[in-house]
């Protein structure tokens, strides 16, 4: 899906593509641009973990402590 995002256009192409992806009427999308959308998204503040929160969940995928080893067989961590 994100690949499919990253090929299309800018402006209306992406957002077709968006609304395609998520299964929903392009009209239904209340924003006509991704751009402003993240923007509305990071002033939601639904995203508003601290930077050392995100490293620290990160450290605990790469360890093995967060996810099981089957969620994490593809990716080995060179030694």
């Amino acid at each position: 899906d994100l690949l499919a995002l990253k090929r299309a256009r800018f402006g209306r192409e992406r957002m077709a593509v968006l609304a395609q992806r998520l299964g929903v009427e392009r009209g239904d999308l209340r924003l006509d641009a991704i751009v402003p959308s993240y923007e509305a998204y990071y002033a939601s503040g639904f995203n508003a973990a601290p930077l050392d929160a995100y490293a620290r969940m990160l450290a605990a995928i790469v360890q093995g402590h967060a996810l099981t080893p089957a969620w994490t067989a593809w990716w080995q961590v060179p030694s």
